[in-house]
């Protein structure tokens, strides 16, 4: 598939592309209330970048920890896996679960697929059907 091809599609699915400017302003938003934490788990593959960035801003050890960070939360399986081992926060909750314990910088209510500024744009239909097909959607 050429890429003008791929460009149309994410275009015509309207995906949201998030920039690294979007990602910090929510950052900073989200840290601006947090409780200090002693040490920072990043969610695989979502949440290690952003865990990353907050643990420079904050000066916190990258480790085993109180305050888990993920990208995304979508269906709730994470979330559901991770709730009570601490503090969880996400970037984007898109999912219709009222998760009271966490904190997120905005909610997403459409039914777009969020592509963050360290994913591959090219591979955003991609890694999107594999999203669908792993969760039968």
């Amino acid at each position: 598939m050429n890429v003008k091809k791929i460009i149309k599609i994410v275009a015509d699915m309207q995906f949201k592309i998030l920039s690294w400017e979007d990602v910090d302003m929510g950052i900073n938003e989200l840290i601006e209330n947090l409780k200090p934490h002693k040490s920072i788990i990043g969610i695989a593959r979502g949440g290690l970048i952003p865990a990353i960035i907050i643990s420079h801003k904050l000066g916190i050890e990258y480790d085993d920890g109180d305050l888990m960070i993920d990208d995304i939360v979508e269906t709730g399986i994470t979330y559901n896996k991770f709730k009570n081992k601490g503090k969880f926060i996400t970037l984007i909750n898109k999912s219709n679960i009222d998760i009271l314990s966490s904190s997120y910088l905005n909610s997403i209510t459409t039914n777009k697929w969020v592509i963050f500024p360290w994913e591959n744009q090219f591979n955003a239909l991609k890694d999107y059907e594999n999203y669908k097909s792993k969760r039968n959607l």
